[in-house]
Formats: structure tokens, C-alpha cells, sequence
């Protein structure tokens, strides 16, 4: 089945710590960041978004078309990933990688490549994926 890409995103977020030492401790600027207090904020969220198009240019694998966006989330943040455990270490911070695509049937399964896998692995966040159907 044919999985056309979505939106890849590392979301971080703490109710008592602030985004800014998130940017600190990955050297990553976010795609967005609101600390604790500001408008429309419960509290400190830091985020890094992909989307196909920006990961097409970068997409280094055939078999990974339809996951470019995790893919080149993966390359953004390759060897963060005990920056990462640093940050989880003590409830400070919670964080998860979202993904979303289309699904070239009515069906909505899809296989992920083992190498992503791997790569979000050593991230050690949990992956919520959502795969809509574009036919209809």
C-alpha cells in the first residue's frame, strides 16, 4: 500500500520547566516554543515539525517515501537521544513523536521501515501515528 507523508513532530512539554533549556540542552532551534505563563499556555511546550515537503529534498532511502518527514526528524536529531533522557530524567519533561499521513486505500495499515524504527528507538519517545484514508 501506497503511504503518502504527512507531519513528523518531537513535542516537548512541562507544566514547571522552561522550553528555552530544551533548545539549551539539544542546540536545536524549535519550530516552536511558548514557556510557562504566556498566552494560551499551561505550561512550557517546545516543538520540532517536519513536513513531506521539507523532508523530500532530504529523503535518502526509496523504502522510506512515505515516512520522508520521520526520516529527516531522525537526521535533526540524530545522537540526541541521551540529551533527551537527560531532559525525561527526574518527570521534568514529557515528550512524544507524532506522526500523521494519507493512505492510498480504504485500508489503513502501513509498514514502517526497521531502520526508522530503530532511529526512534534511541530517541526513546512513543510514536502516535495517525494514517487517514484518502479515498473516499
Amino acid at each position: 500500500m501506497t503511504v503518502f507523508d504527512g507531519i513528523a513532530s518531537l513535542t516537548i512539554t512541562s507544566t514547571t520547566h522552561a522550553a528555552s533549556a530544551v533548545t539549551d540542552a539539544l542546540g536545536i532551534m524549535p519550530t516552536l516554543s511558548a514557556e510557562k505563563g504566556a498566552l494560551l499556555s499551561g505550561g512550557s511546550t517546545w516543538s520540532v515539525d517536519v513536513s513531506a515537503e521539507q523532508a523530500s529534498a532530504h529523503a535518502a532511502h526509496d523504502d522510506t517515501a512515505g515516512f520522508a518527514s520521520v526520516e529527516e526528524l531522525l537526521r535533526i536529531l540524530d545522537g540526541k537521544g541521551p540529551a533527551l533522557a537527560l531532559l525525561r530524567d527526574g518527570g521534568h519533561y514529557e515528550m512524544v513523536i507524532r506522526w500523521h499521513g494519507t493512505a492510498g486505500s480504504t485500508q489503513g495499515g502501513f509498514v514502517m521501515p526497521i531502520e526508522l524504527i530503530r532511529g526512534l528507538a534511541e530517541l526513546g519517545c512513543s510514536l502516535h501515528g495517525n494514517l487517514y484514508s484518502a479515498v473516499g
